[in-house]
């Protein structure tokens, strides 16, 4: 199973936090990145979560549209940046083996802490700014001294460089 995680692009600053719509530069920025991936890396995708706000609702629909990605959109719930993405990795692991890839758009502080569970990066680990999207690939099922299964990296594309290929 290949996990993705995409961290929603750019929204405008107002309130109440879960109706924040994107702003147009972070509409570019998907399309910006999505200019950058293959379209191919999604070709096994099953599903695409997404967060009920509305930044990280929209950001997977543009991402979804342009990457022509036919996987059905599903609004999850406890995916938001005060969940606890422990309940999602075990969630994860339990669904790894079932074949099939999956697309997580959300928030911070939500997606770094669950990649980091998942590789078990105990200090530093990746870091999500907006717009970035990394891959993980699960290698091993879960067992008694790795609960999530074991996970690698296997990339991580942020707006710095995003802002380098323009």
């Amino acid at each position: 199973m290949r996990l993705f995680l995409l961290r929603h692009a750019q929204a405008h600053e107002t309130f109440p936090d879960f109706e924040r719509k994107l702003t147009p530069f972070g509409e570019y920025q998907i399309r910006l990145l999505c200019d950058l991936i293959d379209s191919g890396c999604f070709c096994n995708l099953a599903q695409v979560w997404h967060s009920p706000y509305e930044r990280a609702k929209r950001t997977a629909e543009i991402f979804c549209s342009e990457m022509n990605i036919s996987a059905p959109l599903q609004q999850v719930s406890n995916i938001t940046p005060e969940d606890n993405p422990r309940d999602v990795a075990r969630t994860i692991a339990s669904i790894s083996s079932f074949g099939g890839d999956l697309l997580i758009v959300s928030h911070n502080p939500f997606l770094e802490a669950l990649a980091n569970t998942l590789i078990n990066s105990q200090t530093g680990g990746l870091v999500f700014k907006k717009c970035t999207l990394a891959a993980l690939s699960n290698l091993s099922s879960p067992d008694s001294i790795r609960p999530y299964g074991l996970w690698s990296t296997d990339f991580l594309i942020s707006p710095s460089f995003l802002s380098r290929s323009q």
